[in-house]
């Protein structure tokens, strides 16, 4: 079977190529905009670590929320050779209501003068925003 391409899809496979042929690697590779009909892969976020050996290790992919039918996109790049200070392995990715957690917030919230926050006049002004900075 024989695929009939149109010139633009002729041109983004030669650019797709040029690409991968200098080294660049495609950070993301699913669909970046979603609506009832169709799905497309519209963002592009290409790597290059710029040296003979690969040292990285790339982490890419899109965050799924429902404001938009485009998808923003993240890249997270980690030196294989660099150890980190801290091993978010082991770290949960969901926050633990714990009940030692909850006595931290409790203790940290009560902790705080709300008082100069009450006695702003306008909250619309920056310096109800500017109590939290």
């Amino acid at each position: 079977m024989t695929l009939k391409c149109s010139n633009a899809t002729k041109i983004a496979k030669h650019t797709l190529i040029i690409v991968i042929v200098n080294t660049f690697t495609p950070t993301t590779v699913t669909p970046t905009r979603i609506t009832d009909t169709i799905a497309t892969f519209i963002d592009h976020i290409y790597y290059s670590d710029g040296t003979k050996h690969d040292n990285s290790i790339i982490t890419g992919g899109n965050l799924w929320c429902d404001i938009s039918d485009h998808l923003p996109n993240f890249v997270f790049l980690q030196d294989s050779f660099k150890k980190n200070k801290h091993d978010f392995t082991t770290l949960p990715s969901v926050r633990l209501h714990t009940s030692k957690n909850v006595g931290k917030f409790v203790k940290s919230v009560t902790g705080i003068n709300w008082t100069e926050l009450y006695e702003i006049e306008n909250p619309n002004r920056p310096t109800a925003y500017n109590f939290f900075n």
